[in-house]
């Protein structure tokens, strides 16, 4: 006991100063049955970092492999956590067994910062000590607590948080256990996210049982073939539109080569392209086929992503496809994306993943694969997650990296760090001041990395250390060295911005003449701010699964290793990890095998050929868990592992003659290919193949056009072959069948007959159908055979991709003036495969006031194409004042058709746009520690905008206006955000109610706002709040404000005489409001309280001189007049009742 206390005192005194200085933690398994695990828990002692707080000195405790509890206020004590894997239903509950401790006596214990965003310094952030540090109590009192069970995959797990470092603040006692015995026991009652039973077969993915077994403290579920079930190939599912189908045909032929068994379904096979629709047709895959994982092809306008809430807006959620059993933000399928917008982008993409995995660049002289590189801020020391500033988390994945075999990694810091190198005085070492664009591009380019690993700040075009954007990454030309890209940093994956987010570029990077592609392999990038800490759990749980990687117990991809950073981070961090790992979008093929070494070759013996009718083969192969496949051009026949030197394939008896393709992969290795022949049996045996052709020969089938299926028929046996039917089945929902089986003659041997089958598409058919042609052999003995094909059908798909208002108001205008007829353009795309026939356009206003032309024609728009029609919007000249329409155009040609929603415009509006140069057109009233003011600052229209900034931390200021709303509708406004933190807020409020709010540290792009508003008297107020953090830009811009119909608030009770001062506070009110007035030496005889309306709502007398309350908690919300009388005269004040 009193060697646990030496310990502690020394840390405490010590470890400040002695950077290298460690403890050890132990966490050993006594139990793990169905029903109880049992975990003892040891320490050795802590480290603090000393710190300087409102109080003085204090101490920030931590040990190996804790993590902060980030709650703001509260003593800042370490946790240890881990994950369990527990029974698939019931509910756990922990208990502590037993512990030891050591209480150390006059210690001070700083409180934590909470969980900061990136967007703030945490050196800037004062220590602000909260309510648990009046209480005599240890903090947090218990010692172990069980986090929400989770489903991942096909196994159940909770997190543990296990709190050994406890903390009195009224005594000043910290107590450290150095031994915790926990048990997590199973009871009867159900819990929460429990796991339905899936075919074992189905659920069981080696990726994820690698996943599991490194996640859970007592490993992942027993193996499929342990549980009785047949251990299927991982499952991968496409979802591309229909126009990129031919780009990703290379890139499925290999996936199955490489043992993904994988399939390709066009958007237009799903009716719509929506997020929903495509995570039903996800869900309901996965519980069908089993499904390891999800690449969609194609950007947000092709397959919209699912969004989730992040304050006042939604960003993008591509790991929430992956998302499927339970409530829970752990994966059940890996999910990735490629970020095409053009079939040129789609083509270059797969030709970089074929390049990465088939034939990687080999320079022995600069080797990529073996170098990395970490981009990192200075900030962040004594806050990060382990403590770490930014820059010293870069240096332990570096040093960690070369120690596993890495040859070369680069630093660039902000700041001067060289001297704390892993590798001090290497050219590697980070260089004295702050790293240069050209600085990352030049080791990308020439030597090249494989892993990039950047944590520091960011927006949605570029990582702020280094400043790498959008425009430095157009400039690579890093040909065959593609890195991943790991990067913790708000927003540079926010896809669905108004500009290219640096994960789009990043991807589509590429010589488009050439075809050759740039950029990287894959990229993780968050679509919202990030916080400090959570994050960098993740990074560190990525980079560790790389070193994990050995291709035996743990055969590595991307979006796998992204899922365990994930992972470790929830466990870790429950709600605010989840909040991270939504948003992290992977900008990646999730299945790509990622490259961390020299490749080496793989040696194979097989044979060349396989009897017809064959059912196994061997390979003998000195790589040690390789895996070894057999496909034929269309499918993926078997697989298995190099296991002591021999993979065992069984497949089904070949049928079919002809070439197939045996290929053999392993981590860091260059594949291995070679083609076996099937050799035909000695009898006779017909064989089929099928071509299709089209009527007009462009080479595709298009809607309502004629088409041929040439067939083939051959005897490759021996012996003259009796004749047999030959019938081919289509689908009729999109096919009229012409001819359907025909009886082919008796074939000598080697002789061929050729027969064709008549068909015509329908003229309603949906642009990228799949249609299967299936021709099927049988009778005289021949064992029934079939052989398939497909056509992609073509069709125009329209679409409304823009519109555009034309009035006095100008052009692109929202604006309408009474009895004016304004023209709207509308532009509409056909995203098909086919010219569209002619048609109709025409306009549903929805509002007698507005009245639209006849329907304009739509002439033919060739396939990719765009057309522009004008419809003529007449409004009435007794339209009353700020009326929006919200109008509809609906488009016909022929079976093709599409509604879309327009607008909304407003006619007869009343705007403010700030061109007088005053606030005098209406009774704007100014308040705040600033003014707004009128500036030329890049104005949303005209020349001119209102502008706030110049404000000081925690100050504010607000532009109002109390307006007396005639008839319930709408107010629009323009904003931009000039704002360097998310904590600077523009607030909207109706009557001190905020009804809207955006935070800064994003893009200053001006943004449009429409919002309801009731009927009444009103105060709209738009309050620019300064946040907490100091430094950068803090501005606000307001332009084209357009106000709903309304009558001046102002009041409409006139003084006797000469206006008197009058105040009233606070205001807005609640209960009381409190007047003070100055009316000379005359006595005040009574105040009168009316609404907007002109109403009497209260009165009494008033006996004081100079001030006096009155009660208003009666009153309804809304804006009110005071006025005070007296013999000689009266004072009038406006209060506003919450």
């Amino acid at each position: 006991m009193k060697y646990l206390a030496v310990s502690v005192i020394f840390l405490l005194g010590a470890a400040h100063v002695m950077a290298q200085q460690t403890t050890e933690m132990h966490l050993r398994m006594l139990a793990n049955t169905p029903t109880e695990v049992v975990l003892r828990f040891e320490l050795s002692g802590i480290l603090t970092q000393r710190v300087t707080t409102s109080r003085g000195e204090a101490v920030v405790p931590h040990f190996q492999g804790s993590t902060p509890l980030l709650r703001k206020g509260a003593p800042d004590v370490p946790k240890y956590s881990t994950a369990v894997r527990i029974s698939p239903t019931g509910n756990w509950e922990v208990s502590v067994v037993a512990g030891d401790y050591e209480d150390m006596e006059g210690v001070e214990v700083a409180p934590s910062k909470g969980n900061l965003l990136r967007t703030e310094r945490p050196a800037a952030v004062p220590y602000e000590y909260g309510s648990a540090y009046a209480e005599d109590a240890f903090f947090p009192g218990v010692l172990a607590e069980a986090q929400s069970p989770f489903v991942f995959r096909d196994a159940r797990g909770q997190a543990l948080w296990l709190y050994p470092v406890q903390y009195n603040p009224v005594r000043r006692v910290l107590r450290v256990y150095r031994a915790l015995t926990v048990s997590l026991k199973r009871r009867e009652a159900s819990g929460l996210n429990e796991l339905a039973q899936v075919p074992a077969s189905s659920a069981f993915s080696q990726a994820f049982a690698a996943l599991q077994d490194r996640l859970f403290v007592n490993g992942a579920p027993p193996a499929v073939t342990d549980r009785g079930g047949t251990e299927l190939p991982e499952q991968m599912l496409i979802v591309t539109p229909a126009a990129f189908l031919p780009e990703v045909e290379p890139l499925v032929a290999w996936k199955r080569q490489r043992g993904i068994a994988t399939e390709v379904v066009a958007t237009d096979e799903l009716g719509s392209r929506s997020a929903d629709a495509v995570y039903a047709f996800v869900r309901q895959y996965y519980f069908q086929h089993g499904l390891t994982y999800l690449l969609l092809v194609g950007d947000e306008e092709a397959i919209a992503p699912l969004t989730l809430p992040y304050g006042d807006q939604r960003y993008a959620c591509d790991n929430c496809f992956g998302y499927l059993v339970g409530d829970d933000h752990l994966p059940e399928v890996l999910v990735g994306r490629l970020h095409a917008a053009t079939t040129e982008q789609a083509r270059l993409m797969v030709r970089r993943m074929l390049e990465y995995e088939k034939t990687p660049l080999l320079d022995p002289q600069a080797d990529w694969m073996s170098a990395g590189m970490a981009v990192a801020s200075d900030e962040g020391e004594g806050y990060g997650d382990d403590g770490q500033a930014d820059w010293q988390h870069g240096n332990e994945w570096k040093a960690n990296h070369l120690a596993d075999g890495y040859t070369w990694y680069w630093e660039f810091y902000d700041g001067s760090h060289g001297p704390q190198s892993p590798t001090p005085g290497h050219i590697t070492a980070d260089k004295n001041g702050e790293p240069l664009p050209n600085d990352l591009a030049k080791a990308i380019c020439q030597r090249g990395v494989s892993l990039f690993n950047y944590t520091g700040h960011g927006w949605e075009q570029g990582l702020a250390t280094g400043n790498f954007n959008t425009d430095i990454v157009r400039t690579l030309d890093n040909a065959g060295r593609y890195p991943i890209l790991i990067a913790v940093a708000c927003s540079p994956g926010d896809f669905t911005g108004p500009k290219e987010c640096l994960g789009e570029a990043w991807q589509r990077l590429g010589n488009y003449t050439t075809g050759q592609p740039y950029g990287g392999i894959a990229g993780f990038f968050s679509s919202v701010l990030q916080s400090w800490v959570p994050p960098m759990e993740a990074q560190d749980g990525m980079n560790q699964y790389l070193v994990d990687a050995d291709g035996i117990a743990l055969h590595p991809t991307v979006g796998a290793m992204a899922a365990y950073g994930y992972a470790r981070m929830i466990a870790a961090y429950a709600h605010d990890g989840e909040q991270m790992a939504d948003f992290w979008n992977p900008f990646a093929d999730p299945s790509t095998v990622p490259r961390t070494r020299f490749p080496q070759t793989i040696a194979a013996q097989h044979l060349d050929t396989l009897a017809f009718g064959a059912t196994s083969m061997t390979i003998a192969c000195p790589v040690e868990g390789a895996l070894a496949t057999l496909c034929t051009s269309e499918e993926l026949i078997t697989f298995g592992r190099v296991k002591n030197g021999i993979a065992q394939l069984a497949f089904q008896p070949l049928t079919v003659a002809g070439p197939l393709t045996l290929t053999l992969t392993q981590f860091n290795r260059l594949p291995y290919q070679k083609p076996v022949y099937v050799h035909l049996a000695d009898q006779p045996h017909v064989v089929a193949s099928m071509t299709l052709a089209d009527d007009n020969g462009n080479g595709r089938l298009e809607y309502a056009e004629g088409g041929t299926l040439r067939a083939v028929f051959r005897n490759l046996g021996t012996g003259t072959a009796q004749p047999i039917t030959a019938s081919v089945r289509t689908p009729a929902a999109l096919l009229h069948r012409l001819d359907t089986a025909v009886v082919v003659p008796a074939l000598a041997a080697g002789d061929t007959l050729e027969r064709l089958f008549r068909f015509v598409v329908r003229p309603d058919v949906p642009h990228g159908a799949r249609a299967e042609f299936t021709l099927t052999l049988s009778g005289n003995g021949q064992p029934e055979s079939s052989v398939s094909t497909y056509a992609l059908l073509h069709a125009p798909q329209l679409e409304v991709v823009g519109w555009a208002l034309s009035s006095v108001a100008g052009y692109a205008s929202r604006r309408i003036e009474s009895g004016e007829v304004a023209r709207l353009y509308v532009q509409v795309r056909n995203r098909g495969g086919s010219a569209s026939p002619a048609g109709t356009v025409q306009c549903h206003t929805h509002h007698a006031d507005l009245v639209a032309s006849i329907p304009a024609t739509l002439s033919p728009i060739p396939e990719g194409g765009v057309g522009t029609v004008a419809l003529d919007l007449s409004a009435s000249s007794s339209v009353l004042p700020s009326t929006w329409v919200f109008p509809e155009v609906a488009l016909s040609a022929g079976y093709f058709s599409c509604q879309t929603a327009v607008g909304p415009f407003v006619v007869n509006p009343i705007v403010e746009t700030f061109e007088t140069g005053n606030f005098q057109r209406f009774a704007w009233e100014r308040s705040g520690n600033r003014l707004w003011h009128v500036s030329a600052q890049t104005p949303h229209e005209g020349k001119l905008c209102a502008r706030a900034s110049g404000l000081g931390v925690q100050q504010n200021a607000t532009l109002a206006l109390p307006l007396l709303v005639s008839a319930s509708g709408w107010v629009s406004f323009a904003y931009r955000l000039s704002a360097t933190h998310a904590s600077d807020t523009l607030y909207f409020l109706i009557d001190g109610v905020p009804v809207g709010r955006w935070g800064g540290g994003s893009s200053e792009t001006w943004r449009e706002v429409l919002l309801p508003v009731t009927a009444g008297s009103h105060v709209l107020a738009w309050t620019f709040r300064r946040g907490a953090s100091e430094g950068g830009n803090a501005a606000a811009f307001l332009d084209e404000i357009i106000l709903p119909a309304h009558k001046s608030a102002t009041s409409t009770l006139e003084a006797e005489r000469a206006p008197t001062r009058l105040l009233v506070w606070p205001n807005p009110a609640t209960d009381d409001l409190w007047l003070q007035f100055d009316l000379s030496d005359e006595q005040p005889l009574r105040a009168e309280v009316w609404d907007g309306l002109g109403r009497l709502m209260h009165e009494q007398p008033l006996t004081a001189l100079d001030r006096q309350p009155i009660n208003v908690s009666r009153l309804a919300p809304g804006v009110y007049w005071v006025r005070v009388r007296s013999a000689r005269g009266e004072a009038v004040g406006r209060f506003v009742k919450r």
